[in-house]
């Protein structure tokens, strides 16, 4: 897997070459769905703090709804990536299925889960030490 980002040209030469399979990209786009998914929440609890009493109640279902409509969108966006590559492509006259767009184009992500990851850590550090109280703004 590491040689996607160290040697991508033979990697996807390789990969070119091989049958179509979604286990890996599947993975991928999970793995980076489930950080945005944290980062979500993380972000949407440090929100609670700051709401009225009446409001907290609804704020726990806001962050879990939130968390959700994270873990999708980063399948939703893979595949609209996945999308105006593929348009891109045929405008050039390109050749290719679109499954292997979408393959290759969930390989991208691999830097962004560790950005992810990264930006998960350091938006826990941040909205932990934020005082939320709306008594002196």
């Amino acid at each position: 897997m590491l040689e996607v980002l160290t040697d991508p040209n033979g990697f996807f030469r390789r990969k070119s070459n091989e049958e179509i399979e979604f286990k890996t990209p599947l993975i991928i786009i999970a793995i980076l769905a489930i950080i945005s998914a944290v980062s979500a929440f993380i972000v949407a609890q440090g929100f609670m703090g700051a709401l009225p009493e009446e409001a907290a109640a609804f704020a726990g279902i806001g962050a879990a709804i939130g968390a959700i409509v994270a873990f999708l969108v980063a399948f939703v966006m893979w595949v609209i990536y996945s999308g105006i590559f593929y348009l891109i492509s045929m405008v050039f006259n390109g050749e290719g299925d679109f499954k292997r767009v979408l393959e290759f184009v969930s390989y991208g992500f691999i830097p962004s889960i560790a950005s992810s990851i990264i930006g998960t850590y350091f938006t826990s550090k941040v909205y932990s030490s934020i005082d939320w109280s709306i008594q002196d703004p």
